[in-house]
C-alpha cells in the first residue's frame, strides 16, 4: 500500500480512476488543511493546559502591537456576534 493509498483511506485524499492508473486529489484546500490541524492543536493544548495556554499566548502576541490589535479585533467581533473571519 502506497502513501497515497493511505491518505485516501484516510479521507485527506480522493482516489479517481484515470485509465488504468489512480488520479489522487486533495478533499479540502491547503488553507482549509492549515485551518483543520491549527484548530485541532489549538482544542488539545487548551483541553490540556487551560489558563496556562492562553496565559502564555497572550504573552507572547503582547510582544508584537499589530498582532495585538489583529486579536482585540478579532475578540471584539466575537463578542458583537460577528462571524470568526481569517
Amino acid at each position: 500500500m502506497t502513501i497515497m493509498s493511505r491518505l485516501a483511506e484516510k479521507g485527506v485524499l480522493e482516489r479517481v480512476k484515470a485509465g488504468r492508473q489512480h488520479k489522487y486529489i486533495p478533499v479540502v484546500t491547503a488553507k482549509e488543511y492549515v485551518e483543520q490541524m491549527s484548530s485541532q492543536a489549538i482544542q488539545n493544548v487548551l483541553a490540556d493546559f487551560g489558563d496556562t495556554a492562553i496565559a502564555q499566548f497572550v504573552g507572547k502576541i503582547s510582544a508584537n502591537p499589530r498582532k495585538m490589535e489583529q486579536l482585540k479585533s478579532l475578540i471584539e467581533r466575537l463578542e458583537n456576534g460577528e462571524e470568526n473571519e481569517q
